[in-house]
C-alpha cells in the first residue's frame, strides 16, 4: 500500500489490484462494508441514504451518503460517532480512477480529521488498517473487518 498525505486532513492514495466496479461494490453495499470495515452495517448506501456501522463493544458511526457514483466516487458525511464526537460533520471521500488494466487508484480523504485532534493518532492507525482491509477485500474477498480485529486482540 503506497500512501501520500495531502493537506492537514488524513488522506491516502492507494493502488488496488481490483476493478473500479469491485472497489465501488466494497464501498457502496452493506455486504461490501461488512467485508472490510465492520460486519454490523445497516441502512441504505445509495445517494441520500443513511448508514449505521456498529463496532461491537465500542462505537457506533452514523453516516449520511452524499454521493455514490458507480465506479468513480463515494462520499459520506459523519452524523455521529459515539466514541469520537470530533468526527461529527467530517466528510469521508473515496475517489476511484483506473490505475492500469484491472487496477484501481483510490484517493481517500477524511476531511476534518486533522493532526491537531486528540484522536488523530489512533484514528489514523485505524484508517491505515481498514484501508488495507478494503484493498484486501477488493482483491481477494477477504478483508480484516472489526470483528476479525476484535477476535485477534
Amino acid at each position: 500500500m503506497s500512501t501520500t498525505q495531502i493537506d492537514r486532513d488524513y488522506a491516502r492514495r492507494l493502488s488496488c489490484a481490483a476493478s473500479r466496479e469491485r472497489v465501488f461494490e466494497a464501498l457502496a453495499t452493506t455486504s461490501g462494508l461488512a467485508g472490510w470495515w465492520t460486519p454490523e452495517v445497516s441502512g441504505w448506501p445509495g445517494p441520500g441514504g443513511r448508514l449505521e456501522l456498529r463496532f461491537a463493544g465500542a462505537d457506533t458511526i452514523r453516516l449520511s451518503v452524499e454521493a455514490a457514483a458507480p465506479g468513480s466516487r463515494v462520499v459520506w458525511r459523519v452524523q455521529e460517532n459515539t466514541g469520537r464526537p470530533e468526527w461529527r460533520g467530517t466528510r469521508i471521500t473515496f475517489v476511484l480512477a483506473s490505475d492500469g488494466p484491472g487496477r484501481t487508484l483510490i484517493d481517500f480523504r477524511h476531511a476534518g480529521l486533522d493532526p491537531e485532534l486528540e484522536c488523530y493518532d489512533i484514528c489514523s492507525r485505524g484508517w491505515d488498517h481498514f484501508l488495507q482491509s478494503l484493498i484486501d477485500f477488493a482483491e481477494s474477498g477477504l478483508g480484516s473487518p472489526w470483528k476479525a480485529v476484535a477476535l485477534a486482540a
